[in-house]
């Protein structure tokens, strides 16, 4: 029945993503034919305007000059006609592909009269027919739901399979998951070095503070109640989460018993 229930929302995520990667497909395709649409209209004015002024006939490289010059000087995005040139090729040979940097959208629908590429789009009604995209309240919602189910999926698995540990009275053990443990901090992911060397030990049983090298054996800490604790490593305080210290000559003489 588990297994059911788990097939079952993988064909139901299956669906969803078809449907998902195909609106945006259609949503990016129809974007990228604003755009040819767009330069077109921009080359198309700016021959008019070489038109008047000239004999011959005006090349696409003339056109593509008057537009890199306008977005360069009055727009005040540097462009030059070559990438214009570019766009054109590449747009007149599949105009579902190969979209327009942003900042050219905007040069052009300037250099058209209008205020910015948004008001161009509304200016000639160039909206995306709703026919051509899924009921959007419905895709957020599966969406949603997705992304709910995924986390608690994922959440599942690694309660389940991560190794856990917790603090008893003087070294970490081995235990299972508990939410509530968790939650408060007690509960931490396995470390087998931790497990294996972190100890709390009595002041009177340490035997020694410092290796040969003058590297530190213990570390020290303050608990709950302000009392000075020393553990045999170096981590954060089981109860208190603070970070220790390496001991220090200074501690050892104030702090620990009968040690001069």
């Amino acid at each position: 029945m588990k297994g059911l229930g788990v097939g079952m929302l993988g064909k139901r995520m299956e669906t969803f993503w078809k449907r998902f990667s195909k609106a945006n497909f259609l949503y990016l395709t129809m974007a990228t034919q604003r755009h040819w649409q767009l330069l077109q209209s921009a080359f198309k004015k700016a021959s008019a305007h070489l038109q008047e002024h000239s004999d011959t006939r005006v090349s696409k490289t003339q056109c593509a000059e008057e537009i890199a010059t306008f977005i360069t000087e009055d727009f005040g995005f540097s462009i030059n006609e070559r990438t214009l040139r570019n766009y054109w090729n590449s747009l007149e040979k599949n105009p579902e592909q190969n979209p327009i940097q942003s900042e050219v959208l905007e040069g052009l629908s300037r250099y058209l009269g209008y205020h910015s590429y948004s008001n161009w789009i509304i200016a000639n009604d160039m909206r995306v027919p709703t026919a051509a995209l899924p009921n959007n309240r419905k895709l957020y919602w599966i969406a949603g739901i997705c992304v709910v189910l995924i986390v608690v999926l994922v959440s599942f698995y690694y309660a389940t399979k991560q190794r856990w540990m917790a603090w008893k009275e003087d070294h970490y053990e081995e235990t299972d998951f508990d939410s509530k443990l968790l939650q408060t901090g007690v509960l931490k992911p396995y470390d087998a070095s931790l497990l294996e060397s972190f100890k709390k030990v009595h002041k009177d049983s340490i035997a020694q503070f410092f290796s040969a090298d003058g590297s530190p054996l213990i570390w020290y800490g303050k608990n709950p109640e302000g009392e000075y604790e020393y553990f045999t490593d170096l981590d954060r305080h089981p109860e208190t989460g603070k970070s220790l210290k390496e001991i220090t000559q200074y501690i050892i003489e104030h702090h620990i018993e009968n040690r001069k």
